[in-house]
């Protein structure tokens, strides 16, 4: 099969013995492994040479099979195309901005997701508040639950919150999107279902994970958070400790008190050698054991988070403060802590000794 003359072209050729077309893309002719896949396309066999074609005819044919959106004639590597964006929003989160690569991953889905549904040339300026439905029905009908839509819709929020930011566009279609509707999911534990849990928690035969989950059910900090509890960060003699927000960027620590119950379980930690005795597992492992008490103590579903979205709302339902709540919590924003741990729904009880 002959080559590309150009090395800006992509040649369209049928795989042997089926209707699958490839599009692949000549990055050097004189390189031994010139070619590169970045498309697929199921084509009915049809009237198509193996002539070069170029990017836009190329993105034309695969997207009259994919069902993707037109792509305005402009090469990939356009400012403001989805390719082009994938690149400047990895530099800007991880590189200006100094986020997290976890963060900079959310971002990254996100794009993906866009970018297989309008293809990699698509230009980010088209799209205006009018084609939100339209994506949000084309993420629905590839088969993702309404939870990860709305995730995808925030993703491109935040995406196209930056570029208006940068003077890239005039305005964030997403700013004001309709989320889809989700069901219901249980994120907390009801007063039996937490007694039962702390049952089966005493149960476990390793004492370490025992105490690590009695300290995630009497505070409520994250389970990364208590891993990287250092000697240094706890005050026994004045019931104080210190924890380190580890998803803050400037790594903030905030100081809480040591609740009555969970006294006994920071003092088992504090026998112990080393300067961080809380670090004994890693964060899946205490994971895995929470989910095992939960499912023993007849809770399916069960996850860590749980835990903390319980303490949560039982501070804030035995009397404390929006503000409180959001120090303890870690949070960043106020609304953070008013729109995932105030459930009306849970059960009004005093927390037991009132020791927050």
């Amino acid at each position: 099969m002959p080559r590309p003359r150009s090395d800006t072209k992509f040649h369209v050729f049928p795989h042997e013995n089926t209707s699958i077309w490839w599009v692949w893309f000549w990055q050097d002719p004189e390189h031994k492994k010139p070619r590169k896949r970045i498309s697929t396309a199921t084509l009915s066999t049809g009237p198509l040479s193996q002539d070069e074609y170029s990017l836009e005819q190329a993105q034309e044919l695969v997207n009259a099979v994919t069902g993707v959106k037109s792509a305005p004639a402009a090469h990939s590597n356009t400012r403001l195309s989805v390719a082009w964006t994938l690149e400047y929003m990895e530099d800007r989160i991880i590189g200006v901005e100094g986020k997290r690569k976890a963060t900079w991953y959310h971002y990254r889905s996100s794009l993906l997701m866009f970018q297989e549904i309008y293809g990699p040339s698509y230009n980010l300026a088209n799209f205006k508040p009018a084609d939100v439905y339209d994506y949000q029905s084309a993420v629905v009908k590839k088969g993702k639950s309404p939870v990860t839509v709305n995730t995808y819709c925030r993703g491109m929020a935040a995406v196209f919150h930056r570029l208006a930011k940068s003077g890239l566009i005039k305005a964030n279609p997403f700013a004001e999107f309709d989320r889809v509707r989700e069901p219901k999911k249980k994120k907390h534990l009801e007063t039996d279902e937490f007694d039962k849990f702390i049952g089966e928690v005493a149960k476990i035969e390793d004492h370490g994970i025992a105490h690590l989950l009695m300290i995630l059910a009497y505070t409520g900090i994250r389970r990364s958070e208590v891993l990287n509890i250092a000697r240094s960060d706890v005050d026994m003699e004045n019931n104080r400790f210190v924890v380190t927000n580890i998803k803050s960027r400037d790594g903030e620590r905030r100081r809480l008190s040591i609740p009555v119950k969970a006294r006994e379980h920071f003092a088992y930690f504090m026998n112990l050698e080393g300067d961080f005795p809380f670090h004994i597992c890693q964060p899946n492992c205490l994971g895995r054991w929470a989910k095992y008490c939960m499912d023993m103590a007849e809770i399916p579903g069960g996850h860590t988070h749980w835990l903390r979205h319980t303490f949560i709302t039982r501070i804030l339902h035995s009397g404390a403060t929006l503000r409180e709540a959001q120090h303890i919590a870690g949070h960043t924003t106020i609304s953070t802590t008013e729109r995932n741990y105030a459930h009306d729904e849970m059960e009004y009880y005093e927390i037991p000794d009132g020791d927050f």
